[in-house]
């Protein structure tokens, strides 16, 4: 399962490291070989944590070979003299320096580490918190869903409480389970009245909205003019829903240009080669599909849109010899009528971030064929969520 990238732990809660690391200094009375070893090695983490600050800002492969050296360093510390709350501290830079390499597994065993390590003191819950995003990340959101419960308990009164129920309720609307979801945020709202304001809280909404077929209510919770690439392809697919395909188009496209760096600017471009397809304008859906193909980054989507142009050409063919689709005529006409209806059936029933098989197309014989409607779901909303 490929990773999905949010706002991570590790840049949520670097303050709190960089606290930790100082908490955890050894007093400057000991004078016993081990504690000199121990003040040595509490040194040497805390020149990680520096360095590893700098690392983060670095691109590519240089950033990634700096991360990985920055963690065998921690190992080599790991082994040395620390005490409990030292080795918890490492424990979380490591797990730290894990997420941004997007190891998560072992990311979430560190966080939990140290999150043992730390025990009831003042960063356990940023270190809990941590971990529970680490699983998230690996794609375990039941798991996650589950923890998030048991960390509420453990510190009901951390500054992170907030967060750490916004996030449960967009793991919620992961799964599916809207209704929890739209309750986790009904009482967030009334318990922490400013989140109201945050445009997380505002995607959340919307999105809760769009998946229990409230598209009407979704466009008014975004605005005229949402901000963000999520916000924007959350719009598109609402406007998609509504049958307002030719605005849902744009939508995407503007997806594509204002965030030319977003993880759904490809998927948005095959989104937008859909809206053509659904509207029976096949010859532009074609054109858009070989942009899609020249444009996309993602060898997945490219393959996705080359594939839909060809069975699009494939099956004009089959309907040209059998006489299924007159231009301007009385057949063409009901068939567009369908597709659209039909359309608006399958969005309807997606699920957010559930696995749907949009990849599966009937025979190009087939009586009853149907259109893609959207890009794979699976791949884009998670990333929206």
């Amino acid at each position: 399962m490929s990773a999905r990238r949010r706002p991570s732990a590790a840049s949520l809660l670097l303050p709190s490291i960089g606290s930790l690391l100082l908490a955890v200094a050894p007093h400057a009375d000991a004078g016993t070989a081990k504690a000199t070893r121990t003040v040595e090695a509490t040194a040497t983490l805390k020149e990680i944590g520096e360095d590893f600050e700098q690392v983060r800002v670095l691109a590519g492969t240089q950033r990634s070979a700096a991360l990985a050296q920055a963690q065998q360093s921690l190992e080599q510390v790991l082994r040395g003299g620390l005490s409990g709350e030292q080795r918890a501290a490492a424990r979380f830079l490591s797990g730290t320096i894990a997420y941004e390499l997007e190891d998560f597994t072992h990311a979430g065993v560190q966080f939990r580490e140290a999150a043992g390590g730390l025990s009831d003191g003042p960063f356990a819950d940023d270190a809990g918190f941590a971990g529970i995003e680490a699983l998230e990340a690996a794609g375990d959101d039941a798991g996650a869903a589950e923890a998030w419960a048991r960390w509420e308990k453990r510190h009901p009164t951390s500054t992170l409480m907030p967060i750490a129920r916004l996030k449960r309720a967009w793991n919620a609307l992961r799964r599916g389970e809207v209704v929890a979801g739209q309750k986790i945020l009904t009482a967030l709202a009334i318990s922490h009245p400013w989140i109201a304001n945050d445009a997380r809280f505002t995607l959340a909404q919307a999105t809760a909205a769009w998946q229990a077929g409230k598209a009407a209510d979704a466009l008014a919770i975004l605005g005229s003019r949402p901000a963000g690439a999520s916000a924007l392809y959350l719009r598109a697919l609402c406007l998609e829903k509504q049958g307002s395909l030719l605005k849902a188009a744009a939508a995407f496209q503007e997806v594509a240009e204002r965030h030319p760096d977003s993880p759904l600017r490809d998927p948005a471009l095959l989104a937008k080669a859909n809206t053509f397809l659904v509207a029976g304008d096949y010859r532009s859906a074609a054109e858009e599909f070989a942009r899609v193909s020249t444009r996309a980054s993602d060898s997945g989507i490219r393959a996705e849109a080359d594939l839909r142009r060809a069975r699009r050409r494939q099956r004009a063919g089959v309907r040209s010899r059998h006489g299924r689709l007159r231009v301007g005529g009385r057949a063409g006409q009901h068939h567009s009528e369908d597709r659209r209806r039909d359309h608006a059936g399958r969005v309807a029933g997606h699920r957010l971030g559930g696995q749907h098989d949009q990849h599966r197309e009937p025979d190009a014989g087939c009586e009853h064929e149907r259109p893609q409607v959207g890009p794979p779901v699976r791949g884009p909303l998670q990333q929206l969520v």
